[in-house]
């Protein structure tokens, strides 16, 4: 889930909104966090090392102080056997209770795959096929254009290749239902032409939940229970806030924000399930990475079958060095020369061998999965901390053990990447801090604004409150709104994490205020009633 979080979720349009969240999370003054909890004692599930990952343990808290991370774990598979398990820090900083193998995380978009594993399913099944149309088994399936509506396939869903992508706000912070959030893609045109190139998309692979639900019988949320997480011993695992929010065991989502170490509130991801909704431990993981680099076996029963395990692994769409989603992810492994997407799944060449990952965020929650098949070694990390590449550190550090690599420092090389990320935030603002008007002219009195606002997105309202205008969009969307110049108003969203961004009031012709543009989302139209 780029977020996105992001995983997991930065169009131009939008570039201050994005960088801003980056900034919050990223900030020199991250050094206030309470020092010391990265000392903790590690919770060590194996009584000795790997050679491979002699120092391992060393690296890792290094690495956690340096990006400010209060809780990590990490597992790491080969050749059929669990090899280490353990937990570094804390799980949340109030009662410095410490990360173990068994604590839960967010897994976030590194559920995607779990979700092409049940198509897969339902293909071995003989109850539909990689290639059936989506509209056979969703008949309200509708996009804006005609013929991609008929055309798409459930390939296309587990591609990215729908032309579709972002369009976080029909789900974020909102509860429309699965089928809700569906059916509003037909008000949306896509950013893309269809299959024209790999454009990430978390709702399509929510739609590839909700044929799960149609082929099966069961919802998406009750086949991945029964399905997995019983037959692979995964105990420990979930799909619901709720549930997750009721273990004593379960990390705390963080984000550094205005300096400080700030725990966020849970995500309510019912409606985006089958793109990010699984919590895990790397315990349970541990299994999952076995099932895969076993063909599709645990314990010697068959979970899937070989055919499924290897159309996830096989690269379906490639993923251009300059596609705006993955763009960083080549700036962090430049050694990559061909990057591709499967089935709920990464792919890469590195080191001459056939890598397969995936990189999951959502508030608060950073994972990495990955995979060398033709090695059996497998590796999860997962932390409690906002948009933060140290799981992907990691993995690539294990990955290099285990090749016998010279010891590469790719925590430092993430830092590299982020501070270039700062630079430009630090440019953008700089860019737009002359546009700042020292008394703006408006083209009505604050009361002018007052209204609803509408799009396919969902409803804005403006209201005045102690004299100045305050935007309320779903649930958490509360932002302020200051004058910038002319129309333009400054938004500073209550919920810091959610960062700020910028709204455009624009004149009907009638000489009132018609339209509402929100920066890197969309125009919002006033309705005539509230006049």
């Amino acid at each position: 889930m780029a977020t996105v979080a992001g995983a997991g979720q930065t169009a131009e349009a939008c570039n201050v909104f994005f960088y801003n969240r980056i900034t919050a999370v990223r900030t020199i003054f991250a050094a206030i966090v309470v020092l010391g909890c990265f000392t903790l004692a590690s919770q060590i599930a194996s009584a000795t090392e790997p050679t491979p990952l002699q120092g391992l343990d060393h690296y890792i808290e290094q690495s956690m102080h340096a990006w400010h991370v209060p809780g990590l774990a990490i597992a790491v598979v080969k050749d059929d056997k669990v090899v280490m398990e353990k937990g570094y820090g804390v799980r949340t900083l109030d009662t410095h209770a410490k990360v173990d193998k068994n604590t839960l995380f967010s897994i976030a978009s590194n559920t995607k795959a779990f979700t092409a594993a049940s198509i897969g399913m339902l293909v071995d099944a003989g109850k539909l096929g990689w290639d059936s149309p989506v509209i056979d088994f969703l008949p309200d399936f509708q996009l804006y254009n005609a013929y991609p509506t008929r055309q798409v396939r459930i390939r296309d869903l587990l591609t990215h290749r729908t032309g579709y992508c972002g369009n976080s706000f029909l789900w974020y912070d909102t509860y429309a239902t699965r089928a809700e959030v569906l059916h509003s893609l037909r008000l949306i045109k896509p950013q893309h032409s269809f299959r024209s190139q790999f454009c990430y998309s978390n709702i399509m692979f929510m739609a590839a939940g909700q044929i799960v639900q149609a082929v099966s019988g069961k919802s998406w949320d009750d086949f991945i229970k029964t399905r997995f997480f019983e037959p692979l011993g995964m105990t420990h695992s979930d799909v619901t806030v709720a549930a997750m929010s009721a273990n004593k065991d379960a990390a705390t989502p963080y984000a550094m924000l205005d300096g400080k170490m700030t725990p966020l509130d849970r995500y309510y991801q019912k409606n985006i399930a089958p793109a990010g909704a699984i919590n895990s431990s790397v315990s349970d993981m541990a299994h999952w990475l076995l099932t895969l680099l076993a063909g599709g076996e645990y314990q010697g029963r068959r979970i899937l079958s070989q055919a499924v395990v290897k159309a996830m692994e096989t690269p379906q769409i490639p993923v251009p060095a300059d596609a705006r989603e993955l763009r960083l992810f080549h700036e962090l492994n430049p050694k990559i020369h061909s990057l591709s997407y499967g089935l709920g799944l990464f792919m890469e060449d590195y080191r001459g061998e056939h890598i397969v990952w995936h990189y999951g965020e959502i508030d608060g929650m950073t994972s990495a999965v990955g995979m060398i098949p033709d090695r059996h070694l497998g590796v999860v990390v997962l932390t409690n901390l906002d948009t933060n590449w140290l799981p992907l550190a990691v993995m690539y550090r294990v990955f290099d053990a285990y090749l016998g690599a010279p010891a590469y420092d790719w925590s430092a090389r993430a830092e590299k990447v982020w501070a270039g990320i700062e630079a430009q935030a630090k440019r953008q603002a700089a860019r737009l801090a002359p546009s700042r008007a020292a008394h703006p002219k408006l083209s009505a009195p604050l009361q002018g604004y007052v209204g609803t606002y509408t799009s396919p997105f969902g409803k804005a309202t403006v209201t005045l409150e102690n004299g100045h205008l305050v935007i309320r969009h779903g649930r958490k969307y509360v932002g302020d709104l200051t004058p910038w110049n002319r129309d333009t108003f400054h938004v500073v969203w209550r919920y810091r994490y959610l960062g700020d961004t910028w709204c455009h009031f624009l004149l009907g012709p009638d000489g009132r205020i018609d339209k509402l543009k929100l920066f890197g989302l969309d125009t919002y139209t006033r309705q005539s009633d509230v006049r």
